[in-house]
């Protein structure tokens, strides 16, 4: 019990030696426009608030987004992204159908490292699913600037191994932001979303864990602060998307040619 409790203490006073000051409505607005902004989030069963208990919808960092004027839209999935990937597909073009957002965040579990999907087999599907979400940024929406998308590594859990497919979780990690970097992702590092927690246990609720897999409710509040405070940071100073792109276009374009300006004819001198 004592050292329980001291493990606990140690816990709180690193989240306490990190803070995150919160992002005000004000400071969304000024990033990405005036009025209400909307995003989309897919995700799994962390995106959903999952875990024992699950937590009300009130409780998650989506509807923290919400708080800071960010009307959220949750696109979850039980399953792993690289087994079910049209799902997550078609439920993104529906979404974007009817309510399109101002930005994307990606932010998927474990689930495939678990399930030992291969390695190659995660890059090649999430290379195709970046791309076919990517294709939904080539527009503007009123008052605000051009989408971009956000993609989230792991969070940390309590278990880490090498699974059967021989790779590990830091490997997968680093395996994603090579590939965002090679399609011009920005990336959020899903370990700097929330500290090192000293009471992480698998199936046991800690400082910011509810099972050692799926953030509480202190752990949805931070990684909504942290979070919401590099989305609005990016926008602040760097370039979106799209905007790369237009970039990259007009370099690469060729320059207009044009005919030589002949020389002038001489003067015609009076007899």
């Amino acid at each position: 019990m004592v050292h329980r409790r001291l493990n606990a203490l140690v816990g709180l006073a690193l989240a306490v030696a990190a803070p995150v000051e919160a992002v005000t409505p004000d400071e969304v607005s000024a990033a990405l426009g005036p009025g209400m902004r909307r995003a989309v989030v897919i995700g799994d069963s962390i995106s959903r608030g999952g875990g024992a208990p699950k937590l009300n919808a009130t409780d998650t960092f989506a509807f923290k987004f919400f708080e800071a004027g960010i009307f959220t839209t949750v696109i979850a999935r039980r399953a792993e992204v690289a087994i079910h990937l049209d799902e997550y597909v078609r439920a993104v073009n529906h979404a974007n159908m009817f309510d399109p957002w101002d930005f994307t965040l990606i932010l998927l579990g474990t689930n495939d490292y678990t399930a030992s999907v291969p390695l190659e087999r995660i890059v090649e599907v999430y290379s195709q699913f970046l791309r076919d979400v990517q294709g939904h940024a080539g527009y503007r929406l009123p008052n605000s600037k051009y989408q971009t998308l956000f993609c989230v590594t792991p969070l940390r859990r309590a278990q880490e191994w090498r699974n059967h497919a021989g790779y590990t979780l830091p490997e997968l990690r680093r395996a994603i932001s090579n590939l965002c970097g090679r399609l011009d992702i920005p990336v959020i590092d899903g370990l700097s979303l929330l500290p090192e927690d000293p009471t992480l246990a698998k199936g046991t609720e800690s400082n910011f864990f509810a099972d050692g897999v799926h953030p509480n409710r202190r752990g949805h509040a931070m990684i909504a602060e942290r979070l919401l405070r590099q989305i609005v940071d990016h926008f602040d100073e760097q370039p979106t998307w799209l905007s790369r792109q237009m970039g990259k276009q007009a370099q690469t374009a060729k320059p207009a040619t044009s005919e030589p300006t002949p020389p002038p004819a001489p003067a015609k001198v009076a007899p």
